[in-house]
C-alpha cells in the first residue's frame, strides 16, 4: 500500500520522463534514452502500486485494476519505444565510432 502523494509523484515523474523521451532528442548524451528507461520503470511501479493499493489521507485504500492495466500498458509502449531508441543509438555509435587502427610496428 502506497500513500496517494507518493503515487502522484511517481505518476507525474513517469509522465514527464515519457514526454521528454518522446519530444527530446539528444545525440551527445542520449538523455532521451535514459529518460525512456526511467519512464518504463516508473510506469511499472505506478501500475503495481495501483493494484496493491493507494491510501489517501483519510485512510481509505483504493485498489483499481483498470488503473494498473493503464499504467502497465503505458510502460509496455514506452518500453518498446525505448528498445527501438537503444537499437538506433547502437547503430549510430557503430557508424560513428569505426576505429580502424593499424597496430603493426
Amino acid at each position: 500500500m502506497m500513500p496517494l502523494t507518493i503515487w502522484e509523484i511517481i505518476t507525474f515523474g513517469a509522465l514527464f520522463t515519457t514526454l521528454y523521451s518522446l519530444f527530446g532528442n539528444d545525440n551527445e548524451n542520449y538523455t532521451d534514452v535514459i529518460s525512456s528507461v526511467l519512464a518504463t520503470i516508473l510506469w511499472f511501479v505506478a501500475g503495481i502500486s495501483a493494484l496493491t493499493g493507494i491510501q489517501n489521507d483519510a485512510g481509505d485504500i483504493w485498489s483499481a485494476s483498470w488503473l494498473m492495466w493503464l499504467c502497465i500498458s503505458a510502460g509496455v509502449i514506452i518500453g518498446i519505444i525505448t528498445y527501438t531508441k537503444i537499437i538506433d543509438v547502437t547503430n549510430k555509435r557503430k557508424d560513428h565510432v569505426s576505429m580502424k587502427l593499424n597496430t603493426r610496428l
